[in-house]
This record gives C-alpha cells, structure tokens and sequence, in this order.
C-alpha cells in the first residue's frame, strides 16, 4: 500500500484520486471473500484486488520523484530529513493498527504475536526480515514500501547520475520479478502456499521503480496518453482487466505470461492518470475520490479491523449483507477520523521536528 498520499507536496491530484479508488477495491475485494469465500479469479474485482496493491506501489514510486525530483542532492541530510518524514507518514498508524489487532487477537483468545515479532512490527524491519511476520492484515505491503523508501535515496542519485544505469536498474528489477513468477511461482500450488514468495520484496521492487521511470517520461511521450486518446486507453485497460480470461486460483494471475499482462495492465493505468491528469473523470465523483485518497492509508489498513471487530460484537445480530454494508460505511467513518485526528497531526509534528533543526 502507497503511504506517499495526499499529505505531501506538488502532488498530483488525480494520483490521490487513483489511488483512493484502489483502497476501495481492496477493502471491497478483502469484504467479499470474507463474507462469500473465495472470489473467482476471473472477475474484475479478484483482478485488482490482487493488483491494486501493485498500482500502490506504482504511485508511491512516481510520487517520490515528483516530490523530490529536483530538490534531491544526495546529501546526508537530505536522506535524513526523508527518513524522518516517512517515519512520521508511517509508523504512528501502522503502530495503531498493529495494537488494535492484538487487542483483537486476545479478544478472539487467538496466539499473539511473539516478542520477534512485535519487535519486527515496530522497528518496520519485517519488510527486511520477514515479509510475512506483519502484525496487522495487508501490512504485508508497508513492509514492502519500507525496504522500497529505504533504497529511494539510491535510486533518485542513480537517475540524476546516470539515466541509462538507473533504466539498467529497472530492467534488472523486472528480471527479477519476471525469474520469481517464472521459476519460483508454481501454478500448480495455491498462492496461499506460496505467499511468502509473492509478497518478497524484490518481486515487487520492479514497480515501484517502474513509478519513478513513469515521471522520468517526456512531454512528447506522455501527449500518447493525453486527452480522448487517454480516455480510450483507459476503457480499454479496464475493459482487459475484467474481460482477460483466467481460470483457477489467484496464482494464475500473479505467475507466468499472466503476471507480465497484470503488471502492464497496471503501469498503462498510472500513466494514463498521470497524463491526463484525469480528464476522463466524472466531475461529480471528484469530492468522493478526493475524500478516498486522503483516507486511502486509513482504509487499507483499518478495514480488517472493522469486519472483524464488528463480526465479534454483531455476529448473532446482521446478515451477511448488513454486515458487509455497516462495515464499510464504519471503515469510511473510522478512516475520516484517523486521517483527521492521527495522520495530518503527526505528519505536521515531523515537519516542525525538521523545522527546528
């Protein structure tokens, strides 16, 4: 999950927009498995449910290069002033989350996380680690953005330096992507079994790099995308994710030739948004997508808690459908609040941290 977001500079509004819209489909996609089993793979919604973490990725990579773009020197202080901020855009939540799930865990009389992995979930090293040692359901991707922040700073100096290596790295990164899918991932297996392999962090490395090369792109690269031309290919897109024939488990979707066309399918979406900045949106839906991308952190990682929270308190009173309803309109709920009372306070307390240094 993208923790980039609203909060900071010279963004790109449509970005948020995009990105508030992929925490919607995930909550979706994690409420309709929850409540109905396993999604057949084949929908639209089991498609992006998967690959809406990958456009995550996309997004946090492309929006750090436009944010630091050209302000990044490479200096020690630099790096520090960014570790900072994103310690201060990460933790205080991914700390929330972690406790409220432990509460829940004990509530439920469930195992709780051993001293390991509480030591792992608050240091943020399980994405180094320990990929799947999260706390909190989904935190799995934060882990994973962690190892990404930390190489940025690499990354940005290799682009300024020499734009060919920094384009040597992303096809490297792809490469390495393209032997896990290829060699490590079994088709055969279910991806349940095989999870600590999808979620390694050099599996998906390749799209956040491939962010950063989508702000890289010139003006006459990027009018391919503008316009009515920006608007079919989008169609188009969504049209191949939901009509893309796929049969079977989720792991035909994450391996093999299957993982190249999601993969590409999702880089073709962030850039078409980043072109057009989102011409093709309904105006009218611009306040509810302004309001998911603010809140997009908040939904990702708190919509587990509220399903399961409200499942323990409610099971003998709401149907399914009740349950799937209420749960989302408290996740929404829950996010506001959390974006209100937690992240935008926190993200200011770390910027007056670096103002008095």
């Amino acid at each position: 999950m993208s923790v980039t977001s609203s909060i900071t500079p010279k963004r790109v509004k449509t970005l948020d927009y995009l990105r508030g819209i992929m925490a919607a489909c995930v909550m979706l996609y994690h409420f309709s498995i929850w409540t109905a089993g396993t999604l057949d793979v084949g929908t639209f919604l089991a498609k992006v449910g998967i690959y809406g973490v990958s456009i995550f990725y996309i997004l946090s990579g492309l929006t750090l290069f436009l944010v630091y773009q050209s302000s990044f020197r490479g200096s020690w202080e630099e790096i520090n002033s960014f570790a900072i901020k994103r310690i201060f855009r990460i933790f205080p939540l991914l700390w929330l989350s972690s406790l409220l799930t432990i509460a829940l865990k004990y509530y439920q009389h469930k195992p709780l996380p051993t001293l390991w992995t509480l030591w792992l979930n608050i240091t943020g090293l399980y994405g180094f680690i320990s990929p799947g040692a999260c706390i909190s359901v989904g935190a799995w991707s934060i882990g994973n953005e962690l190892v990404f922040y930390a190489l940025f700073p690499f990354i940005l100096w290799l682009l300024q330096k020499n734009r060919n290596g920094f384009y040597i790295f992303w096809v490297i990164t792809c490469l390495m992507s393209c032997y896990i899918s290829f060699y490590q991932l079994d088709t055969h297996i279910l991806l349940a079994k095989q999870w600590g392999i999808y979620i390694n962090p050099l599996n998906q490395l390749f799209f956040f790099v491939g962010g950063i090369a989508i702000g890289t792109f010139d003006q006459k690269s990027l009018d391919v995308f503008r316009y009515q031309s920006g608007r079919r290919i989008f169609v188009i897109v969504v049209l191949a994710f939901i009509l893309y024939p796929v049969e079977g488990n989720q792991i035909q979707i994450v391996a093999g030739w299957e993982r190249i066309v999601f993969s590409t399918l999702s880089f073709v979406v962030c850039t078409s948004f980043y072109a057009t900045r989102g011409k093709y949106i309904i105006l009218p839906l611009e306040e509810l997508l302004s309001f998911l991308g603010e809140t997009s952190y908040s939904i990702y990682l708190l919509h587990p808690l509220v399903f399961f929270g409200l499942k323990e308190v409610s099971m003998k009173y709401l149907s399914t459908r009740e349950h799937f309803i209420i749960s989302l309109l408290l996740t929404l709920c829950a996010s506001y609040i959390s974006y209100q009372l937690l992240e935008k306070p926190v993200v200011r307390l770390g910027k007056s941290l670096l103002s008095l240094r």
